[in-house]
């Protein structure tokens, strides 16, 4: 094999190893509880009294009195979660448990809605499930559901992140309990595939029959991704 051909020969198998792409696969992080649970008022709706109960499933409850009205929001944020850079968020899901203390009537979710930034966004997501008078967990969203906002894995992981939640009664007075708001965050890692740094530590010219040392450094790779080997 001529000089040339053993260049062109080493050139081009880092290059074909470097460039195959790495397969795509789906993940996700949570449930995650979250840090903070705040009200936030909506106009003169009903206060939750310590909503900071919410943060965790212990049967230790954030809670509101209403009578055939509408709360404030239970604002919980501070998810903790660890996106990676560069990956697709394809999907968010909250799980709420919660009950009333009396089936005379209705309480139901008024308004259930994504915070982005600190700021309530995107599309409605109460549901139409009635509370029961033990805890029962509601899910809100799904895996492939972005609450028609757009995300980047900063956004998911800022302490910022995070869900409102109302609620509504008829008939006579009840107390409404919300005991945990989970999040899960499903999404696809980047699979950008990892390229070489190639360095020749054998000075040429080369002639038939030298041996050529190489070394190939490849950036980062993409976690639990598989690195490229040379052949």
């Amino acid at each position: 094999m001529t000089a040339s051909k053993v260049f062109l020969f080493v050139i081009l198998s880092v290059i074909l190893v470097s460039s195959l792409p790495v397969s795509a696969f789906a993940a996700s992080s949570g449930p995650n509880n979250p840090a903070s649970g705040v009200n936030l008022p909506i106009s003169t709706n009903a206060d939750w009294v310590t909503p900071g109960n919410a943060l965790t499933s212990d049967n230790v409850y954030a809670t509101v009195v209403i009578a055939g009205a509408s709360s404030d929001y239970l604002n919980a944020t501070g998810f903790g979660f660890t996106i990676p850079a560069g990956a697709t968020i394809d999907g968010i899901v909250v799980d709420v448990e919660r009950k009333t203390s009396s089936a005379a009537g209705t309480s139901l979710d008024n308004s259930v809605k994504i915070i982005k930034g600190g700021a309530i966004v995107g599309t409605e997501h109460a549901t139409a499930t009635s509370y029961t008078t033990s805890d029962v967990t509601e899910s809100h969203g799904t895996s492939a559901d972005l609450w028609s906002t757009s995300w980047t894995p900063a956004d998911i992981n800022a302490a910022n992140f995070g869900v409102a939640v109302s609620v509504k009664t008829t008939g006579s007075s009840k107390t409404v309990s919300i005991d945990n708001i989970r999040i899960t965050v499903s999404y696809t890692p980047d699979t950008t595939a990892p390229t070489a740094a190639i360095t020749y530590s054998t000075p040429g010219p080369y002639k038939s029959g030298d041996t050529v040392t190489i070394t190939a450094t490849f950036n980062e790779p993409v976690k639990d991704s598989p690195v490229p080997q040379l052949s």
